[in-house]
């Protein structure tokens, strides 16, 4: 029986480990529509960094299997845009309560925090556009984290893995 069980809890644990994206959609939007995108770029992010090159790859990698070409942004049917969101969390270490019997006496303890840590990380935003309305018909929100000490490698396999998610329900399903 133990044999059966530790595998489920190991792969439930794994699963655990991996927040799902968020994603958002225009539900009366024909999405079928659409054969061509392009990425869109804002004048702040004249320079591209070694991050969005890998999700430029990635997405169209992913776009392409879903049947759309890239072309150029003049003739594009679809525009996407996309950003690394700066999130901080903060953390706190030592808070403490408890509660105590012993002989003849009873006594409860409690303490805050002794300190708190601010995290930084980065959440992986895609966004779709219609260039005719200019208006976002879909976009999704990675949940899970891109931090600053990962590894050249952890990066390119968490961006890989992240559009992978975020783009598995596109096209939505109309009800």
């Amino acid at each position: 029986m133990l044999r059966f069980i530790t595998p489920l809890l190991l792969c439930s644990f794994l699963f655990a480990c991996t927040a799902t994206p968020v994603s958002d959609y225009a539900l009366s939007h024909d999405f079928s529509q659409y054969k061509t995108f392009t990425f869109v770029t804002s004048p702040e992010k004249s320079v591209s960094s070694i991050d969005s090159k890998r999700i430029e790859n990635e997405t169209a990698a992913q776009l392409k299997v879903k049947g759309l070409s890239q072309t150029e942004t003049q003739s594009a049917d679809l525009q996407i845009n996309y950003r690394l969101e700066m999130t901080t969390e903060i953390e706190s270490n030592g808070g403490t309560f408890g509660f105590g019997i012993g002989l003849g006496r009873a006594g409860i303890g409690m303490s805050t925090p002794s300190s708190y840590n601010e995290n930084h990380y980065n959440k992986l935003v895609l966004e779709f556009i219609n260039p005719a309305s200019k208006s976002i018909i879909w976009q999704s929100i990675s949940q899970n984290k891109l931090t600053e000490t990962m590894s050249a490698q952890q990066r390119n396999d968490f961006i890989v893995k992240e559009i992978t998610l975020m783009l598995s329900d596109y096209p939505p399903q109309t009800k």
